[in-house]
């Protein structure tokens, strides 16, 4: 079975071929270039504990405030 894939407009798309109702899914993927990432690689994403969850793990590379650091925040009862 051949599909094709067109772009329409910069936020449309359409996909063509196969059956009618046929399921498709695909995966997107990017290079990272945030600052964390030029500055120490790529790390494998690792789910954060639950107190360091909406806070910045490296806010030095950010032009953020110490009090939105994963470091600086306190523990939350019953994590780690």
């Amino acid at each position: 079975m051949s599909l094709r894939w067109a772009l329409l407009l910069p936020s449309s798309s359409a996909l063509a071929g196969g059956k009618p109702g046929l399921k498709v899914s695909w995966q997107v993927t990017a290079a990272r270039h945030d600052a964390y990432a030029e500055a120490y690689g790529s790390p494998v994403e690792v789910e954060k504990p639950a107190d360091e969850r909406g806070h910045y793990l490296h806010p030095e590379l950010f032009p953020v405030s110490a009090a939105e650091s994963a470091e600086e925040r306190p523990p939350v009862e019953g994590s780690r």
